[in-house]
């Protein structure tokens, strides 16, 4: 894991924190700002791109890879660094 990856997580159980505390004041703007960045920052966490065989191009001759996500197909040729549908950031490097 990059130290990136790393600092995301912390900033994650930080804001998680904060926005407990807003939750206990009974803020209800403030614990809405802290889910948004929750999100934003938990989809900064790259996750690998499922491999399953890809059917409908004449059998079981074809990986596809799919957003763990959203689960939609994601093309390998193009390798975006995030999902293009729910903007996840993708971990490409094979490690099977």
């Amino acid at each position: 894991m990059s130290d990136e990856q790393t600092y995301i997580k912390f900033a994650i159980a930080d804001f998680t924190k904060v926005r407990e505390y807003a939750a206990a004041c009974k803020s209800m703007l403030g614990t809405k700002i802290f889910d948004a960045v929750i999100d934003a920052l938990k989809k900064e966490i790259a996750v690998p791109a499922q491999k399953e065989w890809d059917k409908s191009i004449g059998g079981e001759r074809f990986y596809g890879y799919i957003c763990p996500e959203c689960e939609n197909v994601l093309r390998p040729r193009s390798k975006f660094k995030y999902c293009p549908y729910c903007g996840q950031r993708i971990d490409w490097e094979d490690k099977s």
